[in-house]
């Protein structure tokens, strides 16, 4: 099921069973309520609590969700029950088997009375791959309907903080938007809380539209898990956190000539900080020279610091081949791929010694 097809049924009235799944949790909490208060709309007034069930299967014990299951309506014509375990990815095979049985049990039975919601956070199941979806997801989805929350793609989250801003009355101009997709982490949890911070400083200051200096002042910055992760990655040779951090930019469907590009950026940024370092600017200097924050200047100077201009010239030197790989006509993420596990393991850097106190 898409998250449009999903809309579509809360409007007409939700009915079966339902697995959330993916790695935007704010998404999924967003669409629980949702299917709660379609589900309780005709609910008396008082009785929403005996009509709602939330279980969170901290023991692996799924015998309370079977019970529930059996249970009946509270003076109201339907019910839901809310499955949110903190992680699966610990259960034992057995565990993971008798909640299977469950679900299947509640789907043969196909109660009308009764929805059903296994909400599980990100990184708490192993969904397997696009081409290969593992046992847990192909089951689970036999028995719900099974919907995706990916990270969501910048033209969306763009949109989403520009919602948000109007709903507080407020506008903003576009580089503001910009600035916010740049310097907060991307996931939508963390954006929530920056835009009740950034809205509240505007309107207590009188403000009627969202600024750019707004954003700097206001927000909180946050280390991006995507080209800036991907880089220090790469160039401390640790081939599973970069793997890691390229397949976040394939989860959020980012074009792949997109990503060696702004990893290509990184680099170039950490070489040039790299030399001006060693050339005696500080960090506001190069902050002021390359346009760039301060907070930001601070983090580059550090890692340039770490890596040295050799790593960083080899790194670039070696993504040139990805990038005429990529360009001359190899799809996906095969070159990144193949850049990253050419790496030479435990390459990673050592930390200058501390000075002597």
């Amino acid at each position: 099921m898409t998250e449009a097809e999903l809309r579509a049924a809360i409007k007409s009235g939700p009915a079966g069973g339902y697995f959330f799944w993916g790695d935007e949790d704010y998404l999924k909490r967003y669409y629980l309520g949702a299917l709660r208060r379609a589900v309780l709309a005709d609910c008396p007034p008082g009785m929403e609590d005996f009509n709602r069930t939330v279980l969170t299967l901290e023991d692996a014990d799924v015998s309370a969700l079977a019970a529930s299951i059996r249970s009946l309506p509270v003076m109201a014509p339907r019910r839901i029950i809310e499955v949110l375990p903190p992680t699966l990815a610990d259960w034992t095979e057995k565990e993971r088997r008798a909640l299977l049985d469950v679900l299947a049990a509640f789907s043969a039975e196909g109660a009308e009375d009764t929805v059903l919601v296994l909400s599980v956070p990100r990184g708490g199941f192993d969904p397997g791959t696009p081409k290969k979806p593992s046992a847990f997801l192909r089951e689970a989805g036999e028995s719900l309907s099974a919907v995706e929350f990916p990270l969501q793609t910048g033209a969306r989250l763009r949109r989403w903080i520009e919602r948000h801003i109007a709903d507080e009355g407020l506008s903003a101009a576009d580089d503001a938007v910009a600035a916010m997709l740049e310097r907060c982490a991307p996931d939508m949890d963390t954006l929530s809380g920056e835009l009740e911070k950034l809205t509240a400083y505007v309107k207590s200051h009188g403000g009627t539209a969202v600024r750019r200096e707004d954003v700097e002042r206001a927000t909180s910055p946050g280390m991006r898990e995507d080209a800036f992760a991907l880089a220090n990655a790469v160039l401390a040779g640790d081939r599973r956190s970069a793997l890691a951090a390229l397949d976040l930019c394939r989860k959020r469907r980012e074009d792949p000539i997109a990503v060696l590009g702004a990893l290509s950026r990184v680099l170039s940024d950490l070489l040039t900080v790299a030399v001006m370092a060693e050339g005696g600017c500080g960090k506001a200097e190069i902050a002021q020279t390359l346009r760039m924050h301060e907070y930001k200047a601070s983090l580059y100077l550090r890692a340039a610091a770490d890596f040295g201009t050799a790593r960083l010239n080899g790194a670039l030197t070696r993504l040139l081949e990805a990038d005429r790989l990529t360009k001359s006509g190899q799809s996906g993420y095969l070159p990144l791929e193949r850049f990253i596990c050419t790496l030479p393991v435990g390459a990673g850097f050592r930390r200058r010694p501390e000075a002597p106190s």
